[in-house]
Order: C-alpha cells, then sequence, then structure tokens
C-alpha cells in the first residue's frame, strides 16, 4: 500500500479520490432515492 502511494503521482490520487467521491454521492443519492421511491412509509 505504502509502495503503491510512493510510486503513484499525486494526480493519479487527486483522480482517484475525486472519482471515489462522485461514486459515493451518486451512490448515496441513488440509495436514497430507491428507498424513497420503494419505501416511503419509512420517512413518514
Amino acid at each position: 500500500m505504502i509502495l503503491l502511494m510512493r510510486g503513484a503521482k499525486p494526480v493519479r490520487i487527486l483522480a482517484w479520490v475525486i472519482t471515489g467521491a462522485i461514486l459515493g454521492l451518486v451512490l448515496c443519492c441513488g440509495g436514497l432515492f430507491l428507498a424513497g421511491t420503494v419505501s416511503p412509509s419509512l420517512y413518514r
């Protein structure tokens, strides 16, 4: 893990962080939307 981080460029690490953040936001929003559509009784 440390060797991979040491050999990787900061730009690549930044790109991975941004991609992970975007994927996380999309998954969270999608999960909340699906939960609200499938089972709206939980939020009432």
